[in-house]
């Protein structure tokens, strides 16, 4: 693939700046990569796939943190957020067991061929878009073979969301608050359930009122539960807009060059 890390990174932030700022962000930051790769030769089907693939990492390594926040609250968790990761963590295990069902078998995969091409006999579009969905899969599920390679995306994944988090612990101690362990894994893991959703550009407003809301309800003082959320917000979002927005323009005009 002819896209470096460092390439990798500019995407990755021009992305985020995207997906952060315009409404609709999620799909067109996803449809903004998806060009930038194809302008760089990859074939659509691979591109597609790296998109998707990475996108599951992500979520496995976020349920990954989520099961360590279980196990970690022990006696101390509360009621509301054990139910809540817990039907997370199932959802994230059905959604895993589905597609290895659907990889592992030829008839599971004939069936919903079948009811695919029945539900879409009347829209050419929809039949399109079924069968560069099929193509993508089967390039995902072949990208690399056995378990070795997927090692290390997978830990890097993890390292995403563990930065992220310590972002957190490092802006609570800059402002002189106490840190409650394991409370605040719980908080964080639990506001990017609805972050996920991404009800608002850039989920502002959403992640600032949930974090607030949670580290709170985990034993931080209203006030600076408050101050931590902004103080996170500030250094983690809008400190990398521009950032960003920066990539986003340096690897378009790349990419027309071409």
């Amino acid at each position: 693939m002819p896209t470096g890390p460092r390439r990798a990174t500019a995407l990755t932030l021009g992305a985020n700046a995207i997906a952060g700022a315009l409404p609709g962000g999620a799909v067109l930051a996803t449809a903004w990569s998806y060009r930038q790769l194809r302008r760089r030769g990859i074939a659509p089907e691979l591109a597609a796939a790296v998109l998707a693939v990475a996108g599951a990492l992500s979520a496995l390594a976020l349920g990954t943190l989520m099961m360590a926040a279980l196990l970690a609250s022990g006696s101390s968790s509360r009621a509301v957020g054990v139910w809540t990761m817990s039907v997370a963590l199932v959802s994230l295990a059905s959604a895993g067991a589905g597609v290895a069902l659907v990889r592992r078998s030829k008839t599971v995969r004939r069936h919903l061929r079948r009811l695919w091409a029945k539900s879409s006999r009347h829209s050419a579009l929809a039949r399109d878009l079924g069968a560069a969905a099929g193509r993508a899969a089967e390039q995902a599920w072949h990208l690399k073979p056995g378990l070795r390679p997927w090692v290390s995306p997978a830990a890097q994944a993890l390292l995403n969301w563990v930065l992220d988090l310590a972002c957190l612990v490092l802006c609570m101690r800059a402002v002189h608050i106490a840190v409650p362990w394991p409370g605040v894994l719980a908080a964080y893991v639990l506001a990017q359930i609805p972050a996920s959703l991404r009800l608002t550009p850039g989920n502002i407003g959403v992640i600032e009122a949930g974090l607030a809301a949670l580290l709170s309800f985990y034993g931080v003082p209203p006030q600076e539960a408050l101050a931590a959320a902004l103080l996170y917000r500030a250094v983690s979002y809008w400190a990398l807009q521009p950032i960003g927005w920066c990539c986003c323009a340096v690897v378009s005009l790349k990419s027309r060059r071409r």
